[in-house]
């Protein structure tokens, strides 16, 4: 047997050691940063979409009292609704000639789609002028003899859409009763 010959053995002495520490500890920061930074952003652009999903849910129109129908030949000729703003909401512009913000009324039933119906708003309550605000109610009345496809006759259910143009929209759902033997029916 051979004597063994040293070999030169050749370790990290403490200041490379630290070297190498410190740049694990350089590159983990910074991942640290990014993975944060991240997750705020995430964070703020979750809570931007919840809060306007809930803005989206709230406020709106809402129906005050029942809905009156006008008949006449057998079929419903007009419909009027009072309107009220939902629970926190912001105001609803309910002007049909605004050309901006405004309401969309939208009428659908088994043989009829017909969007964006014209209609009229009187002030019942409030300050007179046609932006529904906190406290006040808006007539709306609507000609259904504006569109043939619109045949509101006894037993035929239909429905009626609001959208604003901020805040929840309303569906007014309603069946004709089965005589329209009278001019002015409530329907419930």
């Amino acid at each position: 047997m051979s004597p063994r010959t040293p070999r030169p053995e050749r370790g990290m002495s403490g200041i490379e050691t630290a070297i190498v520490f410190v740049a694990f500890v350089t590159v983990s920061a910074v991942f640290a940063f990014a993975a944060m930074r991240t997750s705020i952003f995430t964070s703020e652009h979750g809570s931007s979409a919840i809060n306007d999903g809930f803005g989206a849910m709230r406020g709106g129109v809402q129906l005050s009292n029942g809905v009156r129908a006008t008949t006449s030949g057998g079929r419903i000729v007009a419909l009027q609704l009072d309107v009220a703003l939902g629970p926190g909401g912001d105001p609803v512009v309910l002007d049909p000639g605004a050309t901006g913000r405004r309401t969309v009324i939208s009428y659908s039933d088994a043989g009829a789609q017909v969007r964006d119906l014209a209609y009229t708003a009187v002030p019942v309550f409030g300050d007179g002028d046609l932006l529904l605000e906190d406290g006040e109610l808006i007539q709306v009345n609507i000609d259904l003899t504006q569109d043939p496809a619109i045949d509101v006759r006894p037993n035929d259910r239909f429905a009626l859409e609001v959208l604003p143009d901020s805040g929840a929209r309303t569906v007014v759902q309603r069946t004709a009763p089965a005589s329209l033997a009278r001019t002015t029916i409530e329907l419930h």
